[in-house]
């Protein structure tokens, strides 16, 4: 995920708006390089697990 994050982050200067999963809260491209500079900082502070398996959330 913080891999197809940091895709996504490169995207910055080709998007003029992010929307949400129901299109309501339409936030500036920079939110992207944001969130690049977030899963950077987690990969560069070995916050990031990768190849954990499958977690199981009980409710």
């Amino acid at each position: 995920m913080v891999e197809s994050l940091k895709k996504v982050a490169r995207l910055e200067h080709n998007v003029l708006k992010v929307y949400g999963g129901h299109n309501e809260l339409g936030l500036g491209p920079t939110i992207l390089h944001e969130a690049g500079e977030a899963a950077d900082y987690l990969i560069n502070d070995d916050l990031v697990k990768f190849g954990t398996g499958l977690h199981c959330f009980h409710n």
